[in-house]
């Protein structure tokens, strides 16, 4: 879902001996959502066109609209254009804030690690992540997938004792792209 399109540079500052630019895109609708690049991107981004929202899931992306060579339209985002990343990589925000794309949250990623950094589903029982109660046994379950497979972690009390284990696990085996919350 594409939306709004303005945008201007709005302030830039430092963070970590990094210099950060601002610039605002304002939706349809009249919100204005704030886009974090490097200070030193700011220039080829705002260059590249105009630069909208586009919503997905639980987040908001930057992109813009291009041309193939077919001559239709595609959706070029943001990330991507400063990452330019090889076929099949995908670039992942740490943070997992899409409006966030400064170069230090930004990493590639294969499919796999970008779904290890997702946030806890929202349509979930649990309020925390790895932790699922079955009431058949009254006890939380705690589980992770790794490489596709389920593995079980085992039954615990309490969803905060399923949840650490989980934690742990993730830690384990996803290692930097490890998100518990």
């Amino acid at each position: 879902m594409l939306d709004g399109g303005f945008h201007y540079r709005q302030s830039a500052e430092h963070r970590g001996g990094v210099a950060v630019a601002k610039f605002k895109i304002t939706r349809r609708n009249g919100e204005v959502l704030e886009v974090l690049v490097d200070d030193t991107d700011l220039d080829t981004v705002l260059a590249a066109g105009t630069w909208r929202i586009i919503s997905q899931e639980r987040n908001a992306y930057v992109a813009r609209s291009t041309r193939r060579p077919d001559g239709s339209r595609t959706a070029e985002y943001l990330h991507r254009f400063l990452l330019q990343p090889p076929a099949g990589i995908q670039v992942d925000h740490v943070n997992s804030n899409g409006l966030d794309n400064r170069r230090s949250n930004l990493r590639l990623a294969t499919s796999a690690e970008n779904n290890r950094n997702r946030r806890l589903m929202s349509s979930r029982a649990g309020r925390l992540k790895g932790a699922t109660y079955y009431r058949r046994v009254n006890k939380w379950a705690a589980a992770i997938c790794v490489d596709g497979r389920r593995l079980r972690l085992g039954y615990f009390d309490t969803e905060e004792g399923a949840h650490e284990a989980y934690c742990r696990a993730a830690a384990r085996y996803f290692k930097d792209f490890a998100r518990t919350s």
